[in-house]
């Protein structure tokens, strides 16, 4: 899950190491303080959430109940088991 501004770093590096789409994706999301539920980063009916969240503070919620953090992007999740991997991207 990327936003626009934030993680260049993250497509830079699927790019150069020829990362196809279908080994990692990603969903590309709208910075709307009005639309998140805490302000922040949502999910557009264009680039849907792949687990149904509205915005990525519903989604760390759903994937990490007792995070405590900032909700920052890029997160990159496992679809599978529906864990988070990783949220940085340098």
């Amino acid at each position: 899950h990327c936003s626009k501004q934030w993680c260049h770093r993250t497509k830079l590096a699927l790019n150069v190491l020829k990362i196809t789409p279908n080994e990692i994706s990603t969903t590309l999301l709208l910075d709307d303080p009005i639309k998140a539920s805490r302000g922040g980063w949502v999910f557009t009916p264009s680039q849907p959430d792949p687990l149904g969240s509205t915005d990525l503070r519903e989604l760390y919620d759903k994937l990490s109940p007792n995070y405590k953090g900032r909700c920052t992007a890029p997160l990159l999740i496992d679809k599978k088991t529906r864990r988070v991997v990783s949220n940085e991207s340098s």
